[in-house]
Parts: C-alpha cells; sequence; structure tokens
C-alpha cells in the first residue's frame, strides 16, 4: 500500500510538472520573440567559452616562439580576436539578460494576474480555510511569480548556455582530433551523472 501510494504521488507530481509546463508553454507564446532573440544571445554567449580556450592556446603556442618573423602579426591578430570574442560576450549576454527578464516580468505579470483574477472568485468560505488566509494567498502568489522570473531568466539561459558550449566544444573537438571529441563524449554522461547527484544534495 504505501509503494502504492508512493507511485500515485509520483504520477501526481509528474503530471503536475507537465501542467506546469505545458501552462508555461501557452502563456509563452505572447512573449516568443524575446525567448527566441534571448536563446539566440544565450547560445552565442554560451559559444564564447571554447572559442576563447581555442584562442588561449593559440596565443600561448605564439607567444612560445617569439623568433618567428610573423610573430608580431600572428600576436596582432590573437589579440584582436580576444577583443572581438569578448565585444561578442559583452552584447549576447546583456542580449540574454535584457530579453529573459523582461519575458519572464510579461510573463510573471500576466499569471498573476490571472490567478488574482481566480482569488476574487472564490466563495467567502473558502478564505475561511488556515491555507487560504488572504495574507497567505498574496505571499505565495509573490514568491511563485518570483520563481518563475527566475525560471525564465537563469534557468533557462543556463541550459542554453551549457548545451551551446557543449556542442561547440564538440565540434573544436572534432576538428582538432577526433580521438579528443570521442573521449569527451565517452566522459559526458559521467558529468551528467556528477551534476545530477551534486543538484539532490
Amino acid at each position: 500500500q504505501d509503494t502504492n501510494k508512493k507511485s500515485n504521488k509520483e504520477v501526481k507530481k509528474e503530471q503536475s510538472s507537465m501542467a506546469l509546463i505545458g501552462r508555461f508553454l501557452t502563456s509563452s507564446k505572447d512573449n516568443l520573440p524575446l525567448i527566441v532573440l534571448g536563446s539566440l544571445g544565450a547560445g552565442i554567449y554560451g559559444a564564447t567559452s571554447p572559442l576563447m580556450s581555442v584562442l588561449m592556446s593559440n596565443m600561448l603556442t605564439v607567444l612560445s616562439q617569439p623568433e618567428k618573423s610573423n610573430f608580431w602579426s600572428r600576436a596582432g591578430l590573437f589579440c584582436g580576436l580576444f577583443l572581438a570574442n569578448a565585444i561578442i560576450a559583452f552584447i549576447t549576454m546583456g542580449l540574454q539578460s535584457s530579453c529573459f527578464n523582461l519575458a519572464g516580468e510579461k510573463i510573471g505579470r500576466q499569471i498573476r494576474t490571472e490567478v488574482f483574477k481566480k482569488y476574487i472568485r472564490m466563495h467567502v468560505g473558502w478564505f475561511d480555510e488556515p491555507l487560504n488566509a488572504p495574507g497567505a494567498l498574496l505571499s505565495k502568489l509573490s514568491t511563485d511569480t518570483g520563481l518563475l522570473n527566475t525560471l525564465v531568466g537563469s534557468v533557462f539561459a543556463n541550459y542554453i548556455q551549457a548545451a551551446a558550449a557543449f556542442v561547440t566544444g564538440i565540434i573544436i573537438s572534432f576538428v582538432a582530433d577526433w580521438r579528443i571529441a570521442l573521449l569527451g563524449l565517452a566522459s559526458s554522461p559521467l558529468l551528467v551523472f556528477a551534476g545530477a547527484t551534486r543538484a539532490t544534495l
């Protein structure tokens, strides 16, 4: 019986999570351009980190050979690429933050308005229950919408950045040496498992 109760709770939790995701996607239709633009900025910003490592390795190679005739030209080239990469990262990070935060605020305001309209249409006796006290409801409404803004502004952006950095790193590895790319792909499940274990602690 306890196992059945746990399984029922897990099913209900999954169903509520899916319903929440569906509700969120439905509420995000009007803000889709902002989310797409923010996702583009997050993807480009995530790709700048692996590119920075490539530039760093090439710069170290150039600096280790100062006797070559093209030393200053190559050093200037990679310095310019460093600057371009930094400018791109600065612009895309600002684009990502602005679009996701604006979309999160709009979605939060929309959901806050819908929930408040639902509150004021409830029967008067519903507010007599301890969990439905006006102060508790307003506090929950403010807290939940704040968490929604965090979900849109931080969680989505971090996932997109991580995916873009992973894909860019794998592409760079295949270009450099396919054995390095296979080694990275083989170790990625361990990294995912370690990250998931750390998140549960």
